[in-house]
């Protein structure tokens, strides 16, 4: 019950095994994790849509909603289980949990710590800017446009901080959604990411954030390489190049052990783990293939070019 309690919240057409392989990393490490499977965008979901040739109809614009409150529901959950006779009783500290996210499930993570989802702004992005060059992503993102809210708050006080993994995020924040994020956060982007750009669907967003931020960058890292094992092969992963497998290694085990220091940023364990979320700590798994960097900041010389590519 001193440890902190994990979610952890699958991508769009991926299920809560696909990231099996940190659950059980951080689990060995006295953390509870809760992997949880979302009905309506699971794989199950992406492949009844399979024939849809809209991008924005493989997905029900509520699902944008019902993933936060999936969270919610989980925990309401297991806060039942930790008081109930059994293995689990005592054990689950819903109080203090941290969301963990890939894709889809880093908006989620995102949205439901905190960030303030802005349909208004988003439905003018769509409806201006969405052209045949836009990434996967972009297209997935705009069926949230027709949601009938202007702006959405799905926070969730009990959590205390999150990971996004190549978040989508794009204009479903706005300009300033994830600045109502006052917990700490930690977003990973891939530069050669074709699915959820690195500019803008986690560097330009992880600016809107506040103090207690960190973005890990992976120089080559793809959209799936921080994914283990086989995955569906869908039409997206069909005609776009991935970087997975053992030369993505060095990515998932640096993921592994950040994600368990800023985990136990929750636990009284706090200062001992510090070192690992560094710079210096990231720069040792890095390889030719894939660069790895740790930052709390990004360079002072980039804000400008970051605001004229905003517009």
């Amino acid at each position: 019950s001193q440890q902190p309690l994990v979610v952890i919240s699958h991508g769009f057409g991926a299920s809560r095994k696909n990231l099996g392989y940190l659950a059980r990393h951080l689990a060995s490490y006295g953390v509870s994790v809760a992997a949880i499977e979302h009905p309506g965008s699971n794989m199950s979901a992406i492949n009844e849509g399979a024939n849809a040739a809209d991008l924005k109809k493989l997905i029900n614009p509520q699902e944008f909603i019902n993933r936060p409150k999936d969270i919610s529901f989980l925990l309401n959950e297991l806060a039942k289980l930790n008081k109930q006779p059994g293995r689990l009783q005592g054990k689950l500290n819903t109080q203090q949990v941290n969301v963990i996210g890939h894709s889809l499930g880093g908006y989620t993570a995102l949205a439901v710590a905190g960030g303030e989802i802005n349909i208004q702004q988003l439905r003018r992005f769509c409806q201006k800017s969405l052209n045949m060059a836009s990434a996967p992503g972009d297209w997935l993102q705009c069926a949230a446009a027709t949601l009938p809210e202007r702006k959405l708050q799905l926070q969730d006080p009990r959590i205390k901080s999150a990971i996004a993994l190549n978040p989508m995020i794009g204009k479903l924040f706005g300009e300033r959604g994830l600045s109502k994020i006052n917990k700490p956060v930690l977003i990973l982007t891939g530069t050669d990411d074709s699915l959820t750009p690195a500019l803008t669907h986690q560097i330009q967003p992880f600016n809107q954030l506040g103090r207690d931020k960190y973005l890990l960058t992976a120089i080559g890292g793809t959209h799936l390489s921080i994914s283990e094992g086989n995955l569906p092969i869908n039409a997206a992963t069909k005609i776009i190049k991935e970087r997975r497998g053992p030369q993505a290694r060095p990515l998932r085990e640096l993921v592994q052990g950040v994600s368990v220091a800023f985990v136990k940023q929750l636990s009284p364990e706090a200062q001992k783990y510090q070192p690992y979320l560094t710079s210096a700590y990231a720069q040792h798994f890095s390889t030719p293939q894939i660069k790895l960097r740790l930052n709390t900041e990004l360079p002072a010389s980039i804000q400008p070019w970051l605001k004229l590519t905003s517009r």
